[in-house]
């Protein structure tokens, strides 16, 4: 086969040569042909010349001037025959003139400047001279004198013209003969060329023939060397025809289906070792291609197929299907490959991968698990520390509280360093952009931390070395984490020191870099280990007498969280001398009126609520309860998921605060009950009071329809703000998001909503909140139908920011943000983005906006 398309490749390449050949002498011969003719008309042109003629007018010239003065000399103006010869020899030598002025034999000759301005001299005379030798005979014989003179001074003018103009025609014959020579020159070397491409073309020939030869003796070599190759493979080889039967049967070809050589080859594919369900699809393949050339298995590279051995077992292969096609026939060549071992070991490793993600998962309960063991007595015992405050309690108490309470708060922050990294781990870490008091949030820090700087007999204090930005927009807790931490070592390293927090923008711009820098004069940190204070779990001192305690993950979790915000983070430090962490992140400059993001200690909700708390954990019930009563709420207690729904059932509550983990029915499944069912309480927020804090949860939360979560240990005011979140509104739970730990706003802003009705009156308000939800619901619907039909972005993000405006102003703060962020990837040239940030409104508008219709309502 291989031989066969060899020789037919030589073949063409034979003839396109041959082909070449007489093409270059059919040019040859062109040229020679064009050569000769230019010759002839060369000699044709010289016999037919009229340059003799012309260089005898020119001679002749003279002549008639020499005549023509001659006359003058010999002047008798009293005789008419004398002025009768005057007048013949003027008009002779100004038709000799006349000729050479106007003749085409000259007109090379005027090319000259000598040539012609001798004879424009000569012309001016003969047109000065006419119009006396036109006058009368008395005339004519006075001017002869005058006559006389004029032609004596011409006499120059007259001999160079002669001279020139005859040693111009001595130039252009000598020209001519050259371009006859250089013409039989170039005839002669064609001839030559002739004679040399005529030789080449024997030497073709000849080759020609010798290489037919050999290319008879490589198609043999060829033939046994294919021959031998596909023997040796060590992958089954099946050559078949265009029929479908078997020509090549190779030896891993009879171990893989159990059939000889002899028994194969002439035996048709379909009743070999195709299997009967692919026999028709083989055929009808066989006829397609026969008949349209279509492939489709034919070249595709690998497919995995099932084969069938002798013994009628079916297995699966890999086999690569090609064609080769000559003039007289085509073949279909198949590599096939027994994969049953592989099969296996793929099966092995899928079950390998699938025992290894339950492992995962395993972790993943446990850890949820641990977090809900360790937070439930953290609730119980911070949430009684907080509570026993509210009592009289001497110094010496206060001081044991204290302690108690430094102590809890360690604990606490050594489970939520786990649980961090747990979601890092995850991919579950969401970087928040929202406005802030940058100036605030540093000043609560200082002030949250100075009476523990003070037991360490530290001083520490906040300074700005730029100006102040007021409010910026980016994650404030996550910020507020890294500082936190990075100033808790510098107090945990260091005794009776200072501790500085300076902060400085560097940079302009709307996104300028700000950095953090926190400065301590303690024991500082060896150079060997400078490289690894940041990574997870590494604690520098691992002696029995440490001198500061913790997990070691919260500089890797500082690491982690600067560089999800965009930023970087480092150190210089020397033992001995102190040490500076500086953190570097990128915030938006925001201009707001929104007051300071840290949060004061609230005082007692406006709204007195009936609450249901579901737990199982008596302290927890009576910490809640104790929390709830001081701030004048009523409570009823349901000690398990099933109580719950049985009390929910019974009565309508404002909220429902259901912990998770309980006996008998468990949170999620009460809340489900609750909400699926079609009691007083089945659209009432149900606030989950949870350890459950892992990735994932708060998606399972928010589909049984839990409306916030609260986190424990409770913080009071975090708890007081979901109850006056959710318990002022009769927010229906069904939809709602899941806040977050730090109790962000879900997206909706009520104490928007509340200045605009006192600035503007109930009625007035519900007005424009109305047409606020008609507009949004419009400008929503038409982003999506112009993102769905292709409209520019530019004219999209009209649209975006003006639907911006609206939210912030009726305190639509999620969708003011998803506004600002599409707005903003647009301008940044993320197109990709902003489009994805418009798809996703819809969904986001429809889930906020059941908030607004109820305030309309209670408006």
């Amino acid at each position: 086969m291989m031989g066969r398309e060899f020789s037919r490749a030589g073949s063409l390449l034979g003839g396109l040569r041959l082909v070449l050949v007489a093409a270059v002498v059919l040019l040859f011969c062109l040229t020679i042909y064009w050569l000769y003719d230019e010759v002839l008309r060369d000699l044709k042109s010289l016999n037919a010349a009229d340059s003799d003629n012309a260089q005898w007018t020119l001679s002749q010239v003279e002549v008639e001037y020499l005549l023509l003065q001659q006359t003058l000399k010999q002047a008798d103006p009293s005789d008419p025959a004398w002025l009768a010869e005057l007048r013949k020899r003027y008009d002779i030598f100004y038709s000799r003139i006349t000729t050479v002025q106007t003749g085409s034999p000259y007109a090379r000759l005027h090319q000259s400047f000598e040539f012609e301005h001798h004879l424009i001299n000569v012309k001016d005379f003969l047109d000065g001279m006419t119009p006396v030798i036109d006058a009368d005979d008395e005339t004519l014989g006075n001017a002869v004198p005058s006559l006389v003179a004029e032609t004596e001074a011409l006499r120059d003018d007259v001999r160079a013209l002669a001279l020139n103009g005859l040693g111009q025609f001595a130039e252009i014959a000598d020209e001519r003969r050259a371009e006859v020579a250089q013409t039989l020159r170039h005839l002669v070397l064609a001839m030559v060329g002739l004679v040399i491409v005529l030789l080449c073309l024997v030497t073709i020939l000849y080759k020609m023939n010798r290489a037919s030869v050999d290319r008879a003796v490589e198609q043999r070599r060829l033939s046994g060397q294919m021959r031998a190759i596909i023997g040796s493979s060590l992958d089954a080889v099946v050559v078949a025809d265009d029929a479908g039967r078997v020509r090549v049967f190779n030896g891993p070809a009879e171990d893989v289906f159990g059939y000889t050589e002899a028994e194969a080859v002439g035996e048709m594919l379909s009743d070999l070792i195709i299997p009967e369900k692919y026999a028709a699809a083989h055929s009808a393949g066989l006829k397609r291609f026969v008949e349209t050339r279509q492939k489709r298995v034919v070249g595709a590279g690998r497919v995995e197929l099932e084969g069938k051995r002798k013994s009628g077992e079916l297995f699966p292969v890999e086999l690569s299907i090609d064609v080769a096609e000559s003039e007289d026939e085509t073949i279909f060549v198949s590599y096939l490959r027994d994969i049953t071992d592989r099969r296996l070991a793929e099966q092995e490793l899928i079950e390998t991968r699938d025992r290894a993600l339950a492992g995962e998962k395993a972790k993943a309960e446990f850890l949820a698990m641990m977090s809900h063991e360790m937070r439930t007595p953290l609730n119980g015992l911070l949430g009684t520390l907080t509570l026993l405050r509210e009592t009289d309690l001497t110094e010496r108490q206060v001081t044991f509280l204290d302690n108690m309470d430094v102590s809890g708060q360690l604990l606490l922050h050594h489970v939520n360093d786990v649980l961090d990294i747990s979601k890092f781990e995850a991919g579950r870490i969401q970087i928040e952009n929202v406005p802030f008091d940058l100036d605030g949030l540093l000043n609560e820090i200082v002030g949250g931390q100075s009476s523990v700087a003070a037991t360490h007999g530290n001083t520490l204090a906040c300074t700005w070395v730029s100006q102040t930005p007021g409010e910026v927009r980016g994650d404030p807790v996550r910020l507020r984490q890294v500082v936190l931490n990075l100033v808790n070592n510098a107090i945990k390293f260091t005794q009776s020191g200072d501790v500085r927090l300076e902060a400085e923008r560097i940079g302009e711009g709307r996104r300028p870099m700000f950095e953090f820098r926190v400065i301590d004069d303690g024991i500082g940190i060896a150079e060997k280990d400078m490289e690894r204070i940041f990574n997870d779990f590494e604690t520098l001192d691992r002696s029995y007498g440490r001198i500061a305690g913790g997990t070691g993950l919260g500089l890797g979790i500082a690491r982690r969280l600067v560089e999800a915000m965009g930023g970087e983070i480092g150190a210089e430090s020397e033992e001995g001398e102190g040490s500076l962490f500086w953190v570097r992140v990128p915030l938006e400059t925001a201009v707001s009126h929104r007051a300071s993001a840290a949060k004061p200690t609230r005082a007692a909700p406006r709204n007195k609520l009936d609450v249901l708390i579901v737990e199982d954990n008596e302290i927890n019930r009576q910490v809640l309860e104790a929390m709830l009563l001081q701030d004048g709420h009523s409570v009823v207690q349901a000690v398990n998921g099933k109580e719950g729904v049985e009390a929910a059932t019974a009565r309508r509550f404002d909220v429902i605060l259901m912990d998770i983990s309980m006996p008998v029915m468990d949170g999620v499944s009460a809340t489900r009950a609750i909400r699926e069912g079609h009691g007083p309480c089945h659209d009432i927020p149900i606030l989950a009071v949870t350890a459950h804090a892992m990735p994932g949860d708060r998606e399972t939360f928010r589909d049984a329809g839990m409306s916030a979560l609260v986190t424990k240990p409770i913080v009071r005011d975090e708890l007081r703000d979901a109850l006056d979140r959710f318990g002022s509104l009769a927010v229906s739970a069904a939809g709602t998001d899941v806040v977050e730990d730090d109790g962000s706003d879900d997206g909706f802003a009520p104490q928007d909503l509340q200045e605009l009705v006192q600035t503007l009156g109930s009625e007035r308000a519900a007005v424009l909140l109305a047409e606020f939800i008609r507009e949004t619901d419009a400008g929503v619907d038409a982003l999506e139908r112009g993102e769905a039909s292709g409209v520019e972005l530019s004219e999209l993000i009209r649209s975006v920011h003006q639907m911006a405006g609206s939210c912030g102003t009726f305190g639509a703060t999620r969708m003011r943000m998803a506004l600002f962020d599409i707005e903003t990837q647009a301008k940044s040239g993320d197109a990709a983005g902003a489009r994805a940030g418009i798809g996703k409104l819809p969904e986001l508008w429809y889930r906020d906006r059941s908030h607004f219709e109820r305030f309309k309502l209670d408006a």
